[in-house]
């Protein structure tokens, strides 16, 4: 069971115009490595991403060949212990990092984003779970948020609905456990469901929560935390102009002013994500410190669960 109601393969995806892809490894500000990849080298890498999606996101045998650009980098980060920041320009922004390089990364919008917000203030959160009531991962979410989050405050099932949502109280930590939908054509029109929402793509739904009205609401702004445990939210596509290269719900959500945001790039198992938020809180209870529970916790249900499409399917982004 997954947290997506469409029903189109998952390998469909927005197609970027691009030329060349470059990719530079920094160090205290300074590029110590560079690779450039261009014309037949270029298509032939896609294509390799390309299968390599498709092979986290459908459960594919885990033995298929990495990208050929993977070694490389791979190989520059060899005596650089540590987390990497990722900067993921246009296409590759759909691709699982810490799946491809066996390396914890963050993410940031672009190379002058990325800041240091490891902490969250306090232990208030304010949360919606299972807002179409057919995800029970979601339900024992709520249960075990609840039991890590005493003095959290969710919203449930019929509860779980927009007014409640644009008239919540705000608090450091916003858990967000339900159907989403990523529409590569209008990217801005992807949505997250929430109580009585229509179960297909397409604008004027009043029961969702449209990317491109994320930074006009309150609880969208400001946060310490936004985890959206939903499918796809971390998806991103080509303007009409193919221009901009941060299309979807992760630049109206780091552009809010929050801190720290969880976001998936395929379509979630609905169990598998429910162990993921309970190792998850449990530790950000402890410690308050995000990046250290979510990898604590993406190292967990790999345990439990030895596929990328398990483990690896959210990331978190950093903002400055």
């Amino acid at each position: 069971l997954s947290r997506d109601f469409v029903a189109e393969a998952v390998d469909v995806a927005d197609r970027f115009v691009a030329s060349e892809l470059l990719v530079t490894l920094f160090e205290a500000g300074k590029p110590v490595g560079s690779l450039r990849v261009s014309s037949t080298a270029l298509a032939e890498l896609q294509r390799e991403f390309d299968a390599s999606y498709v092979l986290f996101a459908r459960r594919g045998p885990v033995g298929q060949r990495a990208p050929s650009i993977v070694k490389t980098i791979q190989e520059w980060l060899r005596a650089r212990p540590g987390t990497i920041i990722v900067s993921p320009d246009k296409w590759m922004a759909r691709h699982s990092f810490d799946a491809l390089l066996a390396r914890n990364t963050i993410r940031a919008l672009n190379l002058f984003t990325s800041g240091r917000h490891d902490f969250i203030s306090s232990s208030a959160l304010v949360g919606f779970f299972n807002p179409t009531e057919d995800l029970p991962g979601a339900d024992r979410e709520a249960e075990r948020v609840a039991a890590h989050f005493r003095d959290a405050r969710l919203f449930s099932r019929s509860l779980a609905s927009v007014s409640a949502f644009t008239s919540a109280p705000a608090a450091p930590v916003l858990h967000l456990a339900m159907h989403g939908a990523f529409d590569s054509a209008n990217p801005l029109q992807s949505k997250l469901l929430f109580h009585n929402a229509i179960k297909r793509l397409g604008p004027g739904d009043p029961n969702a929560v449209y990317a491109k009205d994320m930074t006009a609401l309150p609880l969208f702004r400001g946060r310490d935390l936004v985890f959206a445990a939903a499918c796809q939210t971390g998806l991103i596509a080509a303007d009409d102009a193919n221009e901009s290269e941060i299309v979807g719900m992760l630049r109206p959500l780091l552009s809010g002013g929050n801190r720290n945001v969880i976001l998936s790039l395929w379509k979630v198992d609905d169990a598998a994500t429910a162990d993921f938020v309970d190792e998850f809180y449990k530790r950000l209870a402890a410690t308050r410190n995000v990046r250290t529970s979510f990898f604590a916790a993406q190292e967990e249900v790999r345990r439990r669960y030895d596929h990328p499409y398990f483990w690896a399917a959210f990331y978190l982004a950093q903002s400055n």
